[in-house]
């Protein structure tokens, strides 16, 4: 069993570098989860995937589309590819008119 018998164990966990990979990454690095409006709050589990540019993303899609501000199972919801965001290892790109044209669609804007 590895039981932690007194606190220098738990420095030693806590010092090593792989414990403290996402210590400093923020959902303002992340793809996505950066022009979100719950950003601050989100109590989200995904663990973000690094880039070669230094840049994160997630490879699985969150339930909440910021970019037309609707929740999976809610009516009008688009994915995230039905709205022209690509988010993944190889980069990150935004379909503005794409998206500009389904927020005109779901809210008349």
């Amino acid at each position: 069993m590895n039981d932690i018998r007194d606190g220098q164990e738990m420095i030693a966990i806590v010092e090593r570098p792989e414990f403290q990979t996402y210590w400093r990454v923020s959902k303002e690095m992340i793809d996505v989860c950066k022009e979100c409006e719950f950003r601050f709050m989100c109590m989200d589990n995904r663990i973000p995937q690094p880039r070669a540019s230094e840049t994160w993303f997630h490879e699985k899609e969150c339930p909440y589309n910021p970019y037309i501000c609707k929740w999976k199972g809610e009516e009008g919801y688009r994915t995230l590819a039905e709205c022209g965001v690509v988010s993944n290892a190889e980069g990150f790109s935004i379909d503005h008119e794409r998206i500009a044209a389904i927020n005109t669609e779901l809210w008349g804007e």
